[in-house]
């Protein structure tokens, strides 16, 4: 009896510790390109197999992306990242986000762009530098 009631205990205690988020890539990174990259951010795998990319302040930018199709990630390897995503409601396209991230240059980009009713609006950017898995 006791056997067959620690093997779920145990099981659940190892997800629960793996709940966290897994940092893929740590970059530098600003808002604009003219400036110097100054705070750190990472690329995390969610717990629900999404891509966020965060800063390390309250106040920094975060660009999240929904990972619901295999066309989502377009490149996964030695050479770099690419992620394209789309949030849709009710059938239309309410805004894109995107990361890049070329490894062997350690830089990339990532942004954020509405477009339902927001023609001319710019993407919020986030230019990474000194990326490294």
């Amino acid at each position: 009896m006791m056997k067959s009631l620690l093997l779920p205990v145990l099981l659940l205690a190892s997800s629960w510790a793996y709940a966290g988020k897994d940092v893929v890539v740590t970059c530098k990174g600003s808002v604009s390109p003219s400036m110097k990259p100054q705070e750190t951010y990472t690329v995390n795998l969610t717990e629900f197999g999404d891509v966020v990319l965060e800063g390390q302040t309250a106040k920094s930018s975060q660009i999240y992306v929904k990972v619901d199709s295999i066309h989502v990630i377009q490149k996964n390897d030695d050479s770099g990242l690419k992620l394209e995503s789309t949030k849709r409601q009710m059938g239309m396209t309410l805004s894109r986000q995107s990361i890049d991230i070329d490894y062997k240059t350690g830089k990339g980009l990532a942004q954020d762009t509405l477009t339902l009713n927001a023609s001319g609006s710019k993407p919020r950017s986030i230019y990474l530098a000194s990326c490294t898995r």
